[in-house]
């Protein structure tokens, strides 16, 4: 069974989660502001290796990012940690979709939603 995208009967309304801790260099930071923060392409970026790793994890199937929806809400320096906290909702298509955060130690820095659709075997 292919946990990733198919209900579990076992826990309804929850699904398989991931976190990923990064560590923000100075290739993810913004060039144009005064001081050096995670920009947001790179917080994207971040949350969808994050989320491809989930369903890496629970299915073999390769997947593509179809939606991104995310508010990058705290800056976050050059240097700090940053952990990305996914959770899979369960589903009976090949459509998955995640809830997910960004956080630091000083807390939440950005908040959304994650779309990737499974691809047949041949198809990756």
């Amino acid at each position: 069974m292919n946990a990733s995208c198919t209900p579990d009967p076992e826990a309804p309304g929850t699904g398989p989660s991931r976190e990923a801790t990064f560590l923000v260099t100075d290739d993810m930071v913004t060039r144009h502001t005064a001081s050096s923060v995670l920009s947001t392409p790179d917080m994207v970026r971040l949350v969808e290796r994050t989320c491809h790793q989930l369903l890496a994890d629970t299915d073999s199937r390769p997947s593509v990012g179809v939606h991104i929806c995310i508010s990058h809400r705290r800056p976050v320096r050059l240097g700090d940690e940053v952990v990305v906290s996914a959770r899979l909702s369960p589903t009976a298509t090949r459509r998955c979709h995640f809830e997910v955060v960004v956080s630091t130690t000083a807390g939440e820095v950005g908040r959304g939603t994650h779309d990737r659709v499974l691809l047949a075997a041949d198809q990756g």
